[in-house]
């Protein structure tokens, strides 16, 4: 893995979370403005199925764990880059992280 695979896969991850974020606004948003009426989960859930934003917003969670699977596909996005960041390659970063080697499929 050389290191420009792990900064696009690093991208990629934070593509991720910006679309995990936008989709929870979206989707809270729109389920605080189905209905004034008290309901329970369930009737909330079926009218919240029938509402374009929220549906909008459960893509970006489809987008958010596709995003997350690309991300991993690639590189180990965390992992690699603490191992290669540390100073004697353990994983041991500056004495104060366990010393062990953070290593995956890809390293």
């Amino acid at each position: 893995m050389n290191d420009v695979e792990a900064d696009f896969a690093a991208l990629i991850a934070l593509c991720a979370a910006l679309a995990s974020a936008i989709g929870d606004v979206i989707r809270q948003r729109s389920a605080q403005e189905i209905t004034d009426k008290e309901v329970g989960h369930l009737e909330l859930f079926r009218l919240s199925v029938r509402d374009a934003r929220w549906v909008a917003g459960g893509i970006g969670a489809i987008a958010n764990y596709s995003l997350q699977a690309a991300a991993l596909a690639l590189a180990c996005v965390l992992g690699a880059r603490i191992w290669a960041d540390s100073p004697d390659r353990t994983g041991a970063a500056g004495g104060w992280w366990p010393a062990r080697r953070w290593r995956c499929s890809h390293c």
